[in-house]
């Protein structure tokens, strides 16, 4: 169910706010398709970001918010252009309500 905040009309040409699980579940499919690019297998990559391996299926798989620097890491390890804006992005899931 929406709250009510979420319910008011957006500002023209704004996107409308989506609710926190959609905006999770979309983070991490874009993290999973970021790693399945990458072609690392859980072990490669457990070496290469120096996180475990349950830690890492539990960011890309586990319904809350996964760490902020456990993203960082997987980021890095897979290469991507970007990381620092993956490490914002997750602390930003982090800090919604």
């Amino acid at each position: 169910m929406l709250s009510p905040a979420s319910r008011q009309p957006s500002p023209a040409g704004a996107r409308p706010a989506l609710p926190p699980r959609a905006d999770l579940q979309c983070f991490q499919e874009a993290l999973r398709a970021l790693v399945r690019a990458s072609g690392p297998t859980l072990r490669q990559l457990e070496l290469h970001a120096r996180v475990p391996r349950s830690t890492i299926s539990d960011a890309l798989n586990q319904p809350w918010p996964p760490r902020p620097d456990v993203v960082g890491a997987i980021t890095e390890a897979c290469g991507a252009e970007t990381p620092e804006r993956w490490f914002l992005d997750a602390v930003g899931l982090a800090h919604q309500p």
